[in-house]
């Protein structure tokens, strides 16, 4: 008597993979939603760049179904054995874009802080498990997971095809860094554009002062030919302390008689507060010799370089400090000018009975013997 191979249910995920296609497509479309200001999550930058994910793990969830069904009776579980994880890639992908929506963390650097990883980690997990006791109630439950024998030719063929699958998701992620790296391409060559034709910059860091609007600071810089380019409700990576408010940036090809990249503002609720001139490497000694001419130099360091591990120098103004270091090779200038009220209130709290250490690893500038004027007991020492 003859025995027939018993077949396996095969497990296939076509529709739910173009519902999961779908939601990578969205994160293409979602910052052109017309949703009104406001609203309680954001769909723009990173939650739409995670979301565009789906689509290559999608496309594998798809072809390894088609796979299947094509096969029949013959079929060898290539979803189980391949896409099924795709599967679950894809749905903690969309977990993770939901949650960076929800939380508003629409920069990578906002993960850095210890209370968005937690809080992001926590919510994304939510919503993963939830997905996933969906996905498990859709799919067949309590069949067991059989595989029918096939030749062994049946079998390369579906490990030429995971090896094609593989390859075209990696293709389309390869893709879309390229296009990243077209871009940033993009606007390099127009900040090169902006700084041949910059005016060159004469203001030195007195010419600034504290509380000073964004009108302000662009009425000066207008007379001086330059055009300055500003951003509000910030983003993570456009801020330089958390309640910054506005930042505001120009090109400029020419500092102080030594080639320049840019000048950054950054302005709180009580008007400018922080000023920063960046040059190429290059531009070092003139850079310094100017800062010695413009302030007091101090006499100890204020911190130390993450880039060359050299000494951060500080000079004194009437104004505030100015801040910098000789650059590590391969890496530009960065010249900070920053208000004694901000000096006050980032270093009084963490004055000790000596009045030069904070925390343990961080330098606290002596406020109260840079400008006697500053009680620290107003700033909560």
């Amino acid at each position: 008597m003859q025995t027939s191979t018993p077949t396996a249910a095969v497990e296939t995920r076509i529709p739910s993979g173009f519902i999961l296609l779908a939601y990578g497509l969205l994160g293409l479309l979602a910052p052109l939603l017309p949703l009104p200001s406001g609203t309680p999550f954001s769909l723009d930058g990173l939650p739409s760049r995670v979301a565009w994910l789906c689509a290559p793990f999608a496309a594998i969830v798809i072809l390894t179904s088609l796979g299947d069904q094509s096969d029949g009776e013959k079929a060898i579980g290539l979803y189980r054995r391949f896409g099924r994880w795709f599967w679950w890639a894809g749905l903690f992908t969309v977990a993770l874009s939901l949650a960076l929506a929800v939380t508003r963390t629409t920069f990578a650097d906002d993960l850095l802080r210890r209370d968005r990883q937690a809080f992001v980690a926590l919510v994304t997990l939510g919503i993963f498990a939830f997905l996933a006791f969906l996905s498990q109630r859709s799919s067949a439950s309590g069949q067991a997971e059989e595989e029918v024998s096939s030749p062994p030719s049946s079998n390369r063929l579906k490990a030429v095809l995971a090896i094609v699958l593989t390859a075209i998701a990696g293709f389309l992620l390869y893709q879309r860094y390229q296009d990243k790296k077209a871009r940033d391409a993009g606007y390099e060559a127009q900040d090169t554009a902006e700084r041949r034709a910059a005016s060159p910059w004469h203001h030195d860091m007195t010419t600034f002062r504290s509380g000073q609007s964004v009108e302000e600071v662009r009425a000066v810089l207008r007379g001086s030919g330059h055009s300055l380019r500003c951003f509000n409700d910030l983003r993570s990576e456009n801020r330089l302390q958390e309640d910054d408010r506005t930042n505001c940036w120009a090109m400029i090809g020419q500092a102080w008689d030594a080639p320049a990249r840019s000048t950054v503002f950054w302005f709180g609720d009580e008007g400018l507060r922080n000023h920063m001139l960046r040059f190429p490497e290059g531009s070092w000694p003139q850079v310094e010799k100017k800062l010695d001419a413009m302030g007091q130099r101090l006499p100890y360091p204020v911190g130390r370089d993450p880039d060359s591990g050299g000494p951060v120098i500080g000079w004194r103004l009437d104004s505030g400090i100015i801040m910098s270091a000789a650059p590590a090779p391969g890496t530009e200038i960065s010249v900070l000018w920053t208000a004694k009220g901000q000096v006050a209130r980032l270093h009084c709290p963490q004055q000790s009975a000596r009045g030069q250490r904070g925390k343990p690893g961080e330098f606290a500038l002596p406020v109260a013997q840079l400008w006697p004027e500053i009680d620290c007991r107003d700033f909560g020492q």
